[in-house]
């Protein structure tokens, strides 16, 4: 007797197919009770399998922790699953806009373009620099966007920065040379 409905089918695809299961399960119709259940092959010295190894995780916590991720003023990020399921994100889109959303990067090519992922449009559909990081254990991806509106913001601040601390600079240093001159040119006069 198996708790959960999934389990037999999932139990015999391990033990035939000797490869790991992992799954999102809700319990009920709320997203908010999810859990992630893995089933590993647990192998004796010549590789057979004599056992199995099953955990089942809340996934609210995960949700919590990249709820708190921020990056600049607009930047959010998500979790992708080889489904290409968001299975957490802070990107402020409710569940019905996340279904809707056709992914521009898609869990394939983001796995075959993981070292320069460029600029796409994001899960808002605007224009975005990403950055991903592979989660070994379950073959996700952490996805952080930023929009590139506030990329080149920040870069247009930095350079005005750098031309007024410059302008200050020649400014000051005319000053400072200027009243070297006087007292100079003064003492020069007496």
């Amino acid at each position: 007797h198996y708790a959960y409905a999934l389990d037999e089918e999932a139990l015999q695809t391990v033990l035939y197919s000797g490869r790991e299961f992992i799954d999102i399960h809700q319990e009920s119709g709320d997203p908010n009770d999810s859990y992630l259940t893995t089933i590993y092959p647990l192998r004796d010295s010549q590789g057979r399998i004599n056992g199995l190894l099953k955990t089942r995780l809340n996934l609210n916590y995960l949700r919590y922790l990249v709820s708190n991720l921020t990056f600049g003023r607009t930047g959010y990020s998500y979790i992708l699953a080889p489904q290409n399921r968001i299975v957490a994100h802070n990107s402020h889109l409710s569940e019905d806009e996340l279904k809707n959303i056709k992914l521009e990067h898609d869990y394939l090519f983001i796995l075959r373009n993981r070292s320069h992922p460029g600029i796409h449009r994001g899960l808002k559909g605007s224009r975005v620099k990403a950055s991903t990081e592979k989660i070994e254990f379950l073959n996700w991806f952490l996805v952080v966007e930023l929009p590139v509106r506030e990329i080149i913001q920040t870069m247009h601040r930095s350079i005005i920065m750098v031309i007024l601390t410059g302008i200050l600079g020649v400014l000051l240093a005319f000053a400072i040379s200027r009243g070297f001159y006087n007292k100079i040119h003064r003492s020069l006069d007496c």
